[in-house]
């Protein structure tokens, strides 16, 4: 169990919980945020749009991230206010790109740091985390699965997804997320998370100046 690591390495462990839960509350904030710009305050109005764990995760989130390392978060959005027809989807995927954001940030932070001081340092455990932590989010939150934000982009590619009945969407959720995390397939998206850090480092490393 993850929290095992507390006592085996607690500075890995402070960092990867601190990392997630700051990482997952810029996702749902910029979520908030780009609801709020597509037309819809719901979620600004309700006190969503502030960098509040409690709000945003809520205690199981942030109970599974020390006990599992996992977490997640929410924000209420009424697709009925959205301006446009593709507003929907682009709520939904600023998430993931946020993260994406974040990594490259982390990534450029870590290079940097690397080139100053090439041993390990705390500062730079807690860069790579932020990088790892942010392409995993960003990868899972992509996957074409309600409740991810990827089932965004397939609604809005293919109509007739609309029309599940929420019974039926939690059924194929619960399904799918149980198959990309209890099977081999969690593997496969560990690994691919693996090689996008390692992609988002090295343009960082040729991104700054010698």
């Amino acid at each position: 169990m993850f929290i095992e690591l507390l006592s085996r390495d607690p500075a890995r462990f402070v960092a990867w919980v601190t990392i997630v839960a700051f990482s997952v509350c810029v996702h749902e904030t910029v979520h908030a945020w780009v609801a709020f710009h597509q037309g819809d305050d719901t979620a600004v109005r309700l006190g969503y749009g502030a960098m509040d764990p409690r709000r945003l995760m809520g205690w199981p989130s942030l109970i599974a991230l020390v006990l599992f390392g996992i977490a997640w978060g929410a924000v209420p959005v009424n697709p009925s206010r959205l301006r446009r027809r593709w507003s929907e989807a682009a709520v939904s995927l600023s998430g993931p790109f946020s993260n994406l954001v974040l990594a490259s940030l982390f990534a450029l932070g870590a290079v940097a740091v690397a080139r100053l001081a090439p041993q390990a340092t705390p500062l730079s455990l807690v860069l790579v985390s932020g990088l790892e932590a942010n392409c995993i989010l960003a990868l899972l939150n992509l996957l074409p699965v309600p409740p991810f934000d990827g089932w965004a982009a397939v609604t809005l590619l293919v109509p007739p997804a609309r029309r599940l009945a929420p019974d039926q969407v939690n059924v194929v959720s619960w399904v799918l997320i149980a198959l990309v995390l209890f099977t081999p397939a969690s593997g496969l998206l560990w690994s691919w998370s693996d090689r996008l850090a390692q992609t988002i480092a090295a343009a960082a490393g040729a991104a700054l100046p010698g």
